[in-house]
């Protein structure tokens, strides 16, 4: 059996670009001599050599001061097994741990290796951004249980290659928020007078493996949002999905063994297709790919052919309604589309190993994506609906072994209000992740099912000089986790105006004791501007929609967030944060 798992998303960098291509990116590294660099040489170590199952690493990292969020990646042996993001820090110093499972790496921590750990980062004073970090990884790991037995692990894990850039001369790039973009035909209608108030090249991307010339696998996307992005009074103290803890994406290769066990040379190619011309993407997605391979045990060479390979794919595009119209603005004024894709592709072959004989492996997978947005011309109000779902099926000898469904829903609404004064930015975000799978090194949890969704909703106000007055935001989050052997976890959370932490909920049988943590019984619709945030996420009817701020205008070199400004009447940390 082989998989490959993946690293795929696209970042909006700050101080340096990811090397990229417009439709794919090479996946041998590249020199990072200009980024903040930890590299520890392990080979004494027990840490590498211990007959143990590893369960978790765990990353704590203070900062104090301003600084933007920066992406970081860990590697064991040159091949990434952590993709992250720091938080952004205040003047009063802030710390933040992450947790991550690494049983799956356990043939890398076997034996004597290396591990580094990067993480861009720029200190510059005249920048105001004097954010630095100081990163603690530590480890835990224990013998296997009856209850907790050890999972299947994979004999080898070959490393694919991974790239990144060294330009040190752009501080903005758009492609985070890359399920914004819009079709290059509609881009006229929404910024006659190319301003750049909207990002073309269409909201849909598909992580594509090939190996030669045949397609192996897709992927779609998990829109991620970063501590910094949209309204940053969203992200204290709780993160994004994703932020701290990026996906991977596996996909099932084992059909292709035949066609790898030749002991001749094959290339393995990563693109990202997007909706621009010849299906290219703005730039700045950042790639990383390994396989797991298991071996078979008699010592045999494998052999055997690919019997089939079909794949189907449409990506169209077309005028919509508006999926809703707040008041005070007519629904002739808006520009609404719709943009719907799917993906089909099966490969089946014949496998004849000297265990197991002569047995037909087969992958299938079936997905659907669709991303309908409204939009004022000049970003005064703009709204994306997106969904993106689909099942991953491996079969081997007529018997399912895998079955991985995921469904990605999105909904993103924001609206900017302009008076002589300022501008105020109102936004709501539902965002999901919703996965059922039966990991293919994990049998022993069997199938595992993981339900979060994350609903948002705040403001954040701007005087004319394009610096942010102040902010307000609400987040709250529920967490379900459930295992075949009836093992649960569930976790609300529920944070306002930054430094609130409302509710924090835990129970399931996964806990010793399912004690509620309740920090606030406050209602917070007593308040009238939470209230209405709440309720409509809508201006008032005494202000007027003039020449506003789009997602991407909130999140460039313009907006600068500072001041110690409170809305009156709620408590409000001051938001110091520099451009993004």
């Amino acid at each position: 059996m082989a998989h490959i798992s993946t690293y795929s998303h696209a970042k909006r960098s700050r101080g340096r670009i990811p090397y990229g291509t417009s439709r794919s990116e090479k996946t041998n590294q590249l020199p990072s001599s200009d980024l903040c660099q930890f590299v520890r040489q392990a080979s004494k170590r027990e840490l590498f050599t211990a007959k143990r199952v590893w369960t978790h690493w765990q990353l704590g990292i203070p900062s104090i001061g301003t600084q933007y969020d920066r992406l970081g990646m860990l590697y064991l042996n040159d091949i990434e097994v952590w993709r992250t993001s720091t938080a952004e820090p205040s003047k009063q110093g802030i710390i933040w741990t992450v947790t991550r499972d690494m049983s799956k790496y356990t043939p890398l921590l076997s034996r004597p290796g290396s591990f580094s750990l990067d993480i861009g980062n720029i200190v510059d004073q005249s920048l105001r951004l004097t954010g630095n970090f100081e990163v603690t990884l530590s480890a835990k790991f224990y013998p296997p249980t009856p209850n907790f037995p050890a999972t299947k692990k994979a004999d080898k894990i070959i490393n694919m290659g991974h790239g990144l850039g060294n330009n040190m001369t752009s501080f903005l790039t758009f492609p985070q928020f890359w399920y914004t973009n819009v079709p290059d035909e509609y881009k006229p209608k929404l910024d006659p007078q190319n301003r750049g108030d909207v990002t073309g090249k269409g909201p849909f991307r598909e992580v594509q493996v090939w190996i030669d010339n045949l397609l192996a696998g897709v992927a779609y996307p998990l829109p991620v949002i970063y501590t910094g992005g949209i309204l940053l009074s969203w992200w204290r103290p709780i993160a994004a999905i994703g932020a701290f803890d990026s996906p991977t994406y596996v996909i099932d290769i084992s059909p292709f063994i035949p066609l790898l066990s030749d002991s001749k040379a094959h290339n393995f190619t990563l693109f990202v297709q997007g909706q621009g011309e010849n299906g290219s993407i703005n730039p700045d997605w950042i790639f990383s790919a390994s396989v797991f391979a298991s071996l078979d045990p008699s010592g045999a060479r494998t052999t055997g052919k690919i019997l089939t390979h079909s794949t189907d794919s449409k990506t169209t595009v077309g005028a919509a309604s508006a999926a809703s119209t707040p008041p005070k603005i007519d629904p002739k004024d808006l520009v609404s589309f719709v943009t719907h894709s799917f993906r089909y592709l099966s490969i089946s072959s014949t496998v004849v190993t000297g265990t197991g004989g002569s047995q037909v492996f087969k992958t299938e997978q079936d997905m659907t994506f669709i991303n309908q947005q409204s939009w004022l011309p000049g970003g005064a109000y703009q709204s994306v609906v997106m969904t993106s779902q689909g099942r991953l099926n491996s079969n081997r000898g007529g018997r399912t072994e895998k079955i991985d469904d995921f469904r990605f829903p999105l909904n993103l609404t924001l609206t900017s209000v302009a008076s002589p004064s300022k501008t105020t930015i109102v936004g709501h975000l539902n965002h999901q992740y919703d996965r059922t799978t039966n990991l293919p090194f994990c049998s022993g949890l069997g199938q595992i099912k993981i339900e979060t969704t994350q609903d948002s909703v705040g403001q954040l106000v701007i005087n004319p000089q394009g610096r942010a007055i102040s902010g307000i935001g609400m987040t709250k989050q529920h967490f379900n986790y459930q295992n075949a052997k009836g093992g649960t976890y569930t976790r609300d959370v529920q944070i306002y105006n930054s430094t609130k932490i409302i509710r924090d909920e835990e129970s399931g049988t996964l806990l010793p004791v399912s004690k509620p943590k309740v920090f606030s019984e406050s209602s917070l619709t007593e308040n009238p501007l939470a209230a209405s945030l709440l309720s409509t996420g809508t201006p008032s009817a005494n202000t007027h929609l003039a020449n506003g701020v789009s997602l991407t205008a909130t999140s460039d070199g313009k907006t600068h967030l500072d001041g110690d400004d409170s809305i009156p009447g709620v408590p409000s940390r001051t938001l110091h944060h520099h451009a993004h």
